[in-house]
């Protein structure tokens, strides 16, 4: 992703609970810049593992968080007159999972187009979905709306 920043450095945004179960939106974070990340493949490594160890702590609660998260933009879409649907991009129909109930209780319409990455569907060195598995997401997304709505 940062090949694609013109400031090469990209920042990730991440939610929290309070000590009252309460969501907190938090500043986004970036990956440490270690001295020769251009001349050494092995630094990128480094700096997601630091990342990883850093967002491990993060993480831990990370389906209640992500239900909070479903749980506020469900009553946005209601507040505003829109309709909810979320559309799982995973590549294993699993991660739905833990939602889905969430999902139907609210009336909102999950949409699995969940696809197993290989070398033709993600960016080379990456493992990002690339122009083609976008095509896919988006013929996926546009076949459940005509059928759904």
């Amino acid at each position: 992703m940062t090949k694609f920043s013109p400031a090469k450095e990209v920042f990730f945004p991440y939610a929290s609970l309070d000590k009252g179960g309460n969501l907190i939106k938090n500043e986004p974070i970036s990956y440490v810049k270690l001295p020769l990340r251009e001349q050494l493949s092995i630094i990128n490594k480094i700096e997601k593992r630091i990342m990883k160890i850093r967002m491990y702590s993060k993480n831990k609660d990370k389906i209640v968080i992500t239900k909070k998260i479903i749980e506020k933009m469900i009553s946005l879409a209601d507040a505003n007159g829109s309709k909810f649907i979320m559309v799982n991009i995973s590549d294993d129909s699993k991660d739905l999972k833990p939602y889905k109930d969430l999902i139907l209780k609210n009336g909102a319409q999950p949409i699995n187009c969940a696809k197993k990455p290989n070398k033709y569907l993600t960016v080379e060195g990456e493992g990002h979905p690339n122009k083609k598995m976008h095509q896919l997401y988006a013929e996926c997304i546009l076949k459940e709306l005509k059928i759904n709505f």
